[in-house]
């Protein structure tokens, strides 16, 4: 199975190449988390998740996301 995830027609990115940047795409967080990407959408809409909006483009830090997901994640939401 092909772990890359085609990010336009001439790239694909590696776990490899997300795991080196420290501010991830919501497509790279896609490869990061091993989740399709309406599972981010999602997630993009919990206030408690770590995003930051640059004008309409919406990027994570890589730190910020792992420590979301130690912490436990959406706590009290089902």
């Amino acid at each position: 199975m092909d772990e890359r995830l085609p990010l336009s027609k001439t790239k694909r990115i590696t776990i490899d190449e997300v795991m080196k940047k420290e501010i991830l795409t919501k497509e790279e967080l896609c490869i990061y988390l091993n989740v399709p990407m309406s599972t981010i959408i999602v997630l993009i809409k919990d206030d408690s998740f770590p995003r930051c909006y640059f004008g309409r483009y919406v990027r994570f830090s890589r730190k910020a996301v792992e420590q979301w997901v130690m912490d436990g994640g959406r706590k009290g939401k089902k």
